[in-house]
């Protein structure tokens, strides 16, 4: 008999735990509350046609492209439900989503996605170049063709399948000068989320999109999104629940305080592939001669670099592209630290040492806001200096930093880049020498090898054909040296632990990432204050609801009646 009560006890136990733990225990994505982010630089668009870095938080949760990449780097249905590519018509099918509309309640359609890639990104986009001539049919009003001047599925779907090519609604830029255009600071799209307020040089607001083609997404009401130049106080509103999500900015130094905290989750990745160069005016007078910049580069010290300007979590590089994306290169030109070499490249270039120990000056551009990067400058100033170079440093923000690069206004600059190859190519080939355009060869490079090395890349029919030619261009590059690899960045994501599902924004150079899977798990319903005095309140948790009660005074009423009958048998 006590077997069979053991028995019954042991199934109620495993249906309450069934029924009732997991409504209390699991937290389930609910609508409310407010995401801050914290950017170090401010931008001066919120558009991605720009290329800059620090749009990311914007064009990522108010813009959607055709396409879209997973969190396995696999494309997935975006703007489009489908799509294909037919490589007889050099041509792109896609079919397109209905019932998607603009945020100011305006239909998305065909003529839409017409628009943007015949008319804006070719005109206006920081990689336009590769729609020029673009032709879009459209067959239905959700079955469109798409036809580029040149066929190149390598740059294409990758590009359409991020918001580095979104689709820009019709209606409401048809017929204007988009780089004046006020949409460019008040943006409208068919994302997650709208756009609401910009106070300059304090914050950016945005709301909840309620009309998301995607249902009951997104979760959290609000994001504000908070400029903070100064990496101090950036690390200090992390640290004190002031911000939430950090991307860029932070100092490495931060890295093992910050991985203690209880209160934060910090992801180090080497994805999305970027390295930071010291890149050379190539029409500067001392920096135009090969054999200086190439002492240069043996008087840097890179693992010296790593270590003290990342803490030992970059890794120091002589290469041009990724490791991870190219195999490696046996004929790759590297520049191992060697101070004496250096002296006696730049002997031979025809600078000797004066009788105050200096032999030129030149000055290094650098922007504020990235800690890594200031303190590689201030590195470089002391290993030039060991070696008779007197370095200043010009320190500016980022906007005003990539314009003096693209309008060759100075020597030396560190840059932080993306490098796959569609990039390096940008900055590489001789066509992209455009002055005033910011993110393309500022380094006025031209080498006839290196521009046929790239096309044989962009048309090559193989994956090995294609390797070949990066490898080619590789070789070159680094023994020409318009730039010096410094190394490869490790990049600090850190959330608060309060968000869930937080993310590493891997998928793209920008570090664009729809934030439409966040939710936050409310324990206590703080009160958060803007500073537009704004109060947000997220919702407080939802009580069990009735089925767990029920649950209880079941399995209550199965243990009750067990005891009876087992004292009623007792007495008998």
């Amino acid at each position: 008999m006590n077997s069979k009560i053991a028995m019954v006890l042991l199934i109620s136990l495993v249906l309450l735990n069934a029924s009732v733990l997991p409504t209390l225990s699991a937290v389930e994505p609910a609508i409310g509350g407010t995401l801050v982010i914290g950017l170090v630089s401010e931008p001066t668009v919120l558009d991605s046609a720009s290329g800059s870095w620090n749009v990311a938080p914007f064009a990522g949760a108010i813009l959607n492209s055709l396409m879209e990449t997973d969190e396995k780097m696999q494309t997935v249905p975006g703007l489009a439900e489908s799509w294909s590519v037919d490589p007889a018509k050099k041509a792109y099918l896609f079919k397109l989503r209905k019932g998607v509309k603009w945020h100011d309640g305006k239909p998305f359609t065909a003529e839409d996605v017409k628009f943007t890639f015949e008319e804006l990104l070719p005109k206006y986009d920081n990689r336009g170049e590769y729609l020029q001539g673009t032709k879009v049919e459209i067959k239905s009003e959700t079955e469109i063709v798409m036809t580029p001047g040149e066929f190149a599925p390598g740059i294409h779907l990758p590009s359409m399948a991020s918001v580095d090519w979104p689709i820009f609604p019709k209606h409401l830029l048809e017929g204007k000068d988009f780089l004046k255009s006020d949409y460019r600071k008040a943006p409208v799209g068919t994302g997650p989320y709208k756009f609401k307020d910009w106070v300059k040089g304090s914050h950016v607001i945005l709301e909840r999109n309620e009309n998301y083609w995607r249902p009951d997404k997104p979760y959290i009401s609000q994001i504000i999104v908070k400029f903070i130049p100064d990496s101090a106080v950036l690390l200090a509103s992390l640290t004190k629940g002031e911000v939430d999500y950090v991307y860029r900015g932070l100092p490495y130094e931060a890295y093992d305080s910050m991985k203690k905290s209880a209160n934060l989750q910090v992801f180090v990745d080497y994805k999305p592939n970027y390295k930071v160069y010291a890149v050379s005016n190539l029409k500067h007078p001392v920096l135009s001669n090969r054999l200086v910049r190439k002492a240069i580069a043996h008087a840097i010290n890179r693992t010296d670099v790593v270590s003290k300007a990342t803490v030992g979590l970059s890794r120091a590089s002589d290469r041009i592209f990724a490791p991870e994306f190219l195999a490696d290169n046996p004929n790759l030109v590297a520049y191992p630290y060697n101070p004496k070499k250096a002296e006696e490249l730049l002997d031979t270039a025809g600078y000797p040492k004066r009788s105050d120990g200096k032999r030129f000056a030149i000055e290094l551009l650098v922007r504020t806001g990235e800690a890594d990067e200031t303190k590689a400058a201030d590195l470089m100033k002391d290993y030039l200096r060991a070696v008779g170079i007197d370095m200043t440093i010009k320190s500016a923000d980022f906007n005003t930093v990539l314009q003096l690069e693209a309008d060759y206004k100075y020597d030396i600059c560190i840059v932080k880049r993306w490098i796959l190859p569609i990039f390096s190519y940008q900055n590489h080939h001789s066509s992209f020498i455009i002055k005033g355009r910011t993110l393309v060869n500022v380094a006025q490079y031209s080498n006839p090898d290196v521009d046929r090395g790239y096309e044989e890349w962009r048309f090559g029919a193989t994956d090995q054909d294609r390797v070949k030619a990066l490898l080619k261009v590789e070789s070159i590059v680094t023994d020409d040296l318009p730039e010096i690899p410094l190394f490869d960045v490790a990049w600090m994501y850190v959330w608060n632990k309060r968000i869930k599902n937080a993310f590493v924004p891997a998928r793209n150079w920008l570090q664009c990432e729809s934030p439409e899977n966040l939710y936050i798990e409310v324990k206590t319903p703080p009160t958060t204050t803007v500073t537009t005095r704004t109060t947000v309140t997220p919702p407080a948790e939802a009580a069990p609801p009735y089925s767990t009660y029920a649950a209880i005074v079941v399995v209550l009423v199965i243990l009750g009646m067990v005891v009876f009958r087992f004292k009623s048998k007792r007495k008998t």
